[in-house]
């Protein structure tokens, strides 16, 4: 939530300033850490989602967020929830030990883009076990 306060502060001091710029939509993205756990989503939650009208599919996936055979690897869960129709993404979800939250930007930045699931598989992101662990 700071993050959307800095945001908003951002437009008002525009404003003050004489600079005519808008708040742009947020996607509610939030995370937190319980305990050894990070957690976060983005976008609208399943309920919320049918709430708007929104005809949903969802899919849970675990599994390790590095190979298997590096020191430093975690299990790691990710909620998807998009459009039946269109495949575009409507909410992500993430929990893990390790870089989940990386995972969860890269969701909220394909939600902010009106991405399809589909849109996903495809993405050319760094990775490279001994740089992307810090736990």
């Amino acid at each position: 939530m700071a993050s959307t306060a800095n945001k908003q502060g951002r437009v008002i001091a525009d404003h003050i300033g004489g600079i005519d710029t808008r708040f742009a939509p947020v996607e509610g993205t939030s995370v937190l850490q319980a305990f050894d756990l990070n957690i976060g989503r983005t976008g609208l939650g399943e309920k919320e989602a049918k709430e708007k009208g929104y005809n949903v599919v969802t899919s849970v996936s675990s599994g390790l967020d590095s190979t298997h055979y590096y020191p430093m690897h975690a299990n790691i869960t990710i909620k998807l929830i998009a459009e039946q129709e269109s495949g575009r993404l409507l909410d992500a979800q993430v929990c893990g030990m390790g870089e989940s939250v990386k995972r969860l930007d890269v969701l909220a930045t394909a939600l902010k883009f009106g991405a399809k699931v589909e849109d996903l598989i495809d993405l050319d992101l760094a990775y490279a076990p001994a740089i992307c662990h810090s736990y």
